[in-house]
């Protein structure tokens, strides 16, 4: 079996969750490492609100998180979170397969995109996809 690399961002908050954490961050906690345990590397997008004072971890249970800071704005917080996570997948090339909590549409779209853009640079620059 291929070993791949799993972003994972979208209704979670935190890994792991904070005091009065939801459904999709107990799900996100609970599942992730089990990935991570069968040879799969994992990163979790975390949210940062302004003003949070939480120590920040590298690393839960083989989980890598990568915090982004997002805004106090209930909805808007997970739609401009969801933003910064799929261009750091997409610029960085962080992951083989996206785990989402919440469907957004221009979302999906810019990740099906990231293979696109990948036989673009390839076949007109000439250069290595990424």
């Amino acid at each position: 079996m291929k070993k791949l690399r799993i972003a994972a961002f979208g209704g979670f908050r935190s890994i792991p969750p904070k005091a009065g954490a939801a459904g999709s961050d107990k799900f996100a906690f609970d599942l992730y490492p089990r990935i991570v345990k069968r040879g799969h590397s994992l990163i979790a997008y975390s949210r940062i609100y302004p003003g949070d004072k939480d120590n920040l971890i590298d690393e839960f249970e083989g989980v890598k998180i990568k915090y982004l800071k997002t805004v106090n704005k209930a909805g808007f917080d997970t739609l401009l979170h969801s933003a910064k996570a799929t261009f750091d997948v997409i610029f960085h090339n962080t992951a083989d397969q996206v785990h989402l909590h919440v469907i957004m549409i221009f979302i999906i779209i810019l990740i099906c995109l990231q293979g696109l853009v990948q036989v673009c640079i390839k076949k007109y620059i000439g250069g290595k996809a990424a």
